[in-house]
């Protein structure tokens, strides 16, 4: 499986403040970018099959989730219809 980041734009999933607050982000790895588009990325919240999902901010300093997909699945028809792109 080709583990390298996916290229295109990450998907943000916005919670509530008090949600993503309780999660608990471990640090990035030196292999990690530290912003995403707009996003700052300010931890690691988990790592699946599909992706590494972060805990990033906002321009405005709003916590947000921002997956970011391995090349490999980021490919497929059918994960394009699972994010809505």
């Amino acid at each position: 499986m080709d583990r390298r980041p996916h290229t295109r734009e990450p998907y943000p999933y916005r919670a509530g403040i008090g949600y993503l607050a309780r999660m608990t982000a471990t640090p990035l790895t030196p292999d990690d970018p530290v912003r995403l588009g707009e996003y700052r990325l300010a931890g690691r919240l988990g790592e699946g099959g599909q992706g590494v999902v972060y805990l990033a901010h906002t321009p405005g300093g709003e916590p947000v989730a921002v997956k970011l997909l391995f090349r490999e699945r980021g490919d497929s028809g059918l994960l394009r219809r699972e994010v809505g792109r």
